[in-house]
C-alpha cells in the first residue's frame, strides 16, 4: 500500500509541474490572459465540472477554440480520458485550419498527458515533442520550460533519472535566460531535480534542490508547492536517518495538506510516521498514526465515491445535453437551409442589379472618355493652328522690319557717295555687308544669343557714326551676373530703339551725345536698358511734324507688336517701359527704355 501511495504522490507532483505552466502571467499570447481565461485555468483543478460547462457555453458564443482546449483539460481532470482524447483529436483539424499554433500546442500537450496516464509512453513522447516544437517555434518561453519538464518527467518515471535531471536543468537555465527568474518556474525546475534525485537515492543532492525551492515557496506562501516539497524532504531525511528533520517536515506536510485537504499526501505521511514510531518502539504513537491514516483513507474513499457519482452525473448531464443539442442542431440546420435558400435568391437578385448598374456606369464612363478625348483632340488641333498663325505673324513682322533697316543703311551709303567720301563709303559698304549678312542669318532663327545681338548693335552704331554729322559715344555694359553667350533673345529686338535714339534723339549738334546699353539679371529676368541723352520724345515729335520727308519710324511699333506676339507664341513674360528723363529745371534729359525678358 505504501508503494501505491508513493506513486500517487509522484503522480500529483508530475501533474502539478505541468499545470503551473499555464498560470504564467508572462504569456506572450495576451488574448488568453484576460480575467475569464486566467480564472478558469486556476479553477480547473478544483471545479473541473464547472469549467467544463462554462467552456462549452463560451465556445458556442465565441467559437474560440481555446475554450475547446479548456473543455479537453476539464475532461482530463474529471478522469474522462477517452472523451478528452476523442474531443482533442476531433478539433485538431479545425485548429490547424485556423493556424492557431498556441491552442494546437496545448491540445498536443493534453493528448500527451492522457497517454502518459494510460502508460503509452511512446505516444506521450510523440505528442510532447510536437508540443515542445510548437512552443519553441512561437517563442512561448514559459511553455518551453514546461515542455522540457514534461520530457524530463517521462524519463524520470522510466528510471532514467540522469536524462530527466539534464532536461530539468536545461529548463531551469531557459527560465533564467528569458527573464522568468521572478516567477515560480525556476523553482519548479529545482523541485523536479530534487524529486529525480529523491527517487534515484541521491538524498543529499535532492535536499540541496528541495531547500532552495522550499524557501521560495514558504516566502511566497504557495501552499500547494509547500505540501509536495515538504513530503519529498521528509522522505529524504527518513532514508538519511535524521529523525528530527524527518518529524519536522512530516509535520509541515501534514499541517499544509490539512489546509488544502490533500488526502493522498496525508495518508502517505501518516503511514510513514506510523512506520517510524513502530521501528522506534513507540507502539502507542504508531497506533495513533495508523488510526489517523485509516480515518483519512476512509474519508478519501468516500470522497472518491462522491466524486465518481458526480462524474457519472456530469457525464449523464453532458450526454443528455449533447442529445438535446443534436436535435436542436438538426432543427436549426433545416431552418438555416431555408434561410440560406432565400438569402441566395436575394443575393442573386442583388448581384444581377449590381451587374446592370455596373454595366450602365461602365458604358457611361467609356462614352465620357471618348467625348473628353475628342474634345482634347480638337483643342490640340485648334491650338496647333493658332500657334502656326502666330508664328506666321511673327515672321511677317520680322520681314517687315528688315526692309526698313536696309532702306536706312542704303540711304546712308548714298549720302556718303553724294559728298564724295569714297573711302568712307567703301568702309561703310564693308561694314554694311557684315551687318547685312548677320541680319539675313538672324532672320532665319527664332532666337539669337545676347552676344550676337550686342555685336550687331556695335556694327550698326559704327555705321551710324560714320554718316552722322556730329558723332556720338556708344557703350555697352553688362553686369557680372550676365553671360551674353548663354542668354537667348529674339533677333533685332533692340536695334529699332537704338536707331530711334540716334535718328530722332541726337539732332542737337551743340552737346555731346551718349548712348548707353546696359544688361543685368535680377530674379530670373534679363533687364535691357537703352539710355540716351537726346532731345527727348516731345521735341522729336515736334521735329517730325516740321519735316517735309514722308519717312515714318515703324521700328518701335513693330517691336511692340513683336513682344505681344512673343507672349502668345512662346508664353514669354516680356514687358517694355519708356521713361522721359528730366533735368532739375524741367527740360528734357533724354529717353530711357527698359525691356524685361524672362530667361
Amino acid at each position: 500500500m505504501l508503494q501505491t501511495i508513493r506513486r500517487i504522490v509522484y503522480l500529483i507532483i508530475f501533474f502539478f509541474c505541468q499545470s503551473v505552466l499555464y498560470g504564467q502571467s508572462e504569456n506572450t499570447w495576451k488574448q488568453y490572459e484576460d480575467t475569464s481565461y486566467t480564472n478558469l485555468k486556476d479553477l480547473i483543478y478544483y471545479r473541473p465540472d464547472y469549467v467544463l460547462r462554462i467552456s462549452r457555453m463560451r465556445f458556442d458564443i465565441t467559437h474560440d477554440y481555446y475554450w475547446k482546449y479548456l473543455e479537453v483539460k476539464a475532461l482530463g481532470e474529471i478522469a474522462f480520458y477517452d472523451q478528452a482524447l476523442s474531443l482533442a483529436y476531433r478539433i485538431i483539424p479545425e485548429v490547424e485550419k485556423q493556424k492557431n499554433i498556441y491552442v494546437l500546442a496545448l491540445l498536443h500537450h493534453e493528448i500527451g498527458q492522457v497517454n502518459y496516464i494510460y502508460g503509452n509512453n511512446e505516444k506521450a513522447k510523440y505528442h510532447y515533442a510536437l508540443f515542445k516544437k510548437m512552443v519553441f517555434d512561437i517563442k512561448s518561453y514559459p511553455n518551453c520550460v514546461g515542455a522540457l519538464i514534461d520530457e524530463g518527467s517521462i524519463y524520470t518515471h522510466q528510471n532514467q533519472t540522469e536524462k530527466g535531471i539534464v532536461l530539468y536543468k536545461e529548463a531551469y537555465q531557459l527560465a533564467i535566460k528569458h527573464g522568468l527568474s521572478d516567477t515560480y518556474l525556476p523553482y519548479i525546475c529545482l523541485a523536479s531535480i530534487g524529486y529525480a534525485n529523491n527517487i534515484s537515492g541521491n538524498y543529499k543532492d535532492a535536499l540541496t534542490y528541495y531547500r532552495r525551492a522550499y524557501n521560495y515557496f514558504i516566502h511566497t506562501n504557495r501552499i500547494r508547492n509547500i505540501v509536495i516539497i515538504a513530503a519529498g524532504m521528509a522522505n529524504c531525511y527518513k532514508h538519511l536517518s535524521d529523525s528530527q528533520q524527518f518529524l519536522y517536515y512530516s509535520e509541515q506536510a501534514l499541517y499544509y495538506s490539512k489546509k488544502m485537504d490533500v488526502t493522498d499526501l496525508m495518508c502517505g505521511t501518516y503511514d510513514d510516521l506510523s512506520e517510524y514510531y513502530r521501528n522506534k518502539g513507540d507502539f502507542k504513537e504508531a497506533l495513533r498514526m495508523k488510526d489517523s491514516f485509516m480515518l483519512v483513507y476512509k474519508r478519501r474513499l468516500n470522497s472518491q465515491r462522491i466524486i465518481s457519482m458526480n462524474e457519472l452525473n456530469t457525464y449523464y448531464d453532458l450526454a443528455k445535453k449533447d442529445l438535446k443539442l443534436t436535435e436542436n442542431e438538426l432543427a436549426l440546420s433545416r431552418k438555416n437551409n431555408i434561410i440560406q435558400k432565400k438569402r441566395n435568391e436575394v443575393l442573386f437578385e442583388r448581384n444581377r442589379n449590381r451587374l446592370i448598374l455596373f454595366s450602365v456606369v461602365l458604358i457611361g464612363l467609356i462614352l465620357l472618355f471618348f467625348a473628353v478625348w475628342g474634345r482634347n483632340r480638337r483643342n490640340r488641333r485648334e491650338q496647333s493652328i493658332k500657334h502656326r498663325l502666330l508664328e506666321l505673324e511673327l515672321k511677317a513682322l520680322r520681314a517687315q522690319m528688315n526692309p526698313h533697316f536696309i532702306f536706312n543703311c542704303l540711304s546712308s551709303i548714298q549720302h556718303l557717295f553724294l559728298i564724295h567720301s569714297e573711302m568712307e563709303a567703301n568702309l561703310y559698304i564693308s561694314k554694311f555687308s557684315i551687318l547685312l549678312r548677320s541680319v539675313l542669318e538672324h532672320s532665319k532663327r527664332d532666337t539669337i544669343s545676347l552676344q550676337e545681338e550686342m555685336e550687331l548693335l556695335t556694327v550698326y552704331s559704327e555705321l551710324e557714326n560714320m554718316q552722322f554729322n556730329h558723332p556720338f559715344t556708344f557703350r555697352i555694359v553688362t553686369d557680372l551676373s550676365v553671360d551674353p553667350a548663354l542668354i537667348d533673345i529674339p533677333p533685332m529686338l533692340l536695334q529699332p530703339f537704338v536707331e530711334n535714339a540716334i535718328t530722332h534723339g541726337f539732332v542737337n549738334k551743340d552737346v555731346p551725345h551718349d548712348l548707353l546699353l546696359s544688361f543685368y539679371d535680377r530674379d530670373g529676368y534679363l533687364h535691357c536698358i537703352i539710355d540716351d541723352n537726346g532731345i527727348g520724345r516731345d521735341a522729336a515729335k515736334a521735329n517730325r511734324r516740321t519735316e517735309t520727308s514722308d519717312h515714318q519710324s515703324h521700328g518701335m511699333n513693330i517691336t511692340k507688336d513683336r513682344l505681344e506676339t512673343l507672349k502668345l507664341r512662346f508664353n514669354l513674360d516680356a514687358t517694355m517701359r519708356i521713361i522721359d528723363k528730366k533735368k532739375t529745371d524741367g527740360t528734357s534729359d533724354g529717353t530711357r527704355i527698359e525691356i524685361s525678358l524672362m530667361i
